[in-house]
């Protein structure tokens, strides 16, 4: 479960910031293998009701594992969607730009990718993918 900051709340809205796999045609989560290790396709977005008021928003991955730890989404049809690739959980820091200030918050990518794919928690491939992530 993700716990809201008051300032993201108050600021960026009733957002919500989800991960979700990519999906094939089966709804089955499509992954990969590198060196024996299965990783996901992932794609990290932030649903807001203030998405016009937002400026960009940047994903701080965890340093160690990418190349670019950093990445920036301005795109808010999308909602502000950015794919990464990944094998286990870590903490995802947000920043939110709005209008001359920043509002950061923070989430375990298995967090996110449980509230993303909350309408289909009956879909055992998706649980399975999520119970990999966070155990890795």
């Amino acid at each position: 479960m993700i716990h809201y900051t008051k300032a993201f709340i108050d600021n960026v809205g009733a957002g919500t910031l989800c991960a979700r796999f990519r999906l094939d045609s089966n709804g089955i989560p499509v992954s990969g293998v590198e060196d024996g290790t299965t990783f996901y396709f992932i794609v990290l977005t932030l649903e807001s009701p203030h998405a016009e008021k937002v400026q960009k928003v940047t994903y701080f991955l965890d340093a160690a594992t990418y190349w670019e730890p950093e990445r920036v989404s301005k795109n808010r049809r999308n909602q502000f969607a950015e794919e990464i690739t990944s094998y286990g959980d870590f903490l995802v820091r947000v920043e939110v730009a709005m209008e001359g200030a920043r509002f950061a918050q923070k989430a375990l990518l298995s967090d996110m990718l449980t509230e993303g794919h909350k309408l289909d928690g009956s879909n055992p491939a998706i649980q399975n993918a999520i119970v990999y992530i966070r155990s890795n």
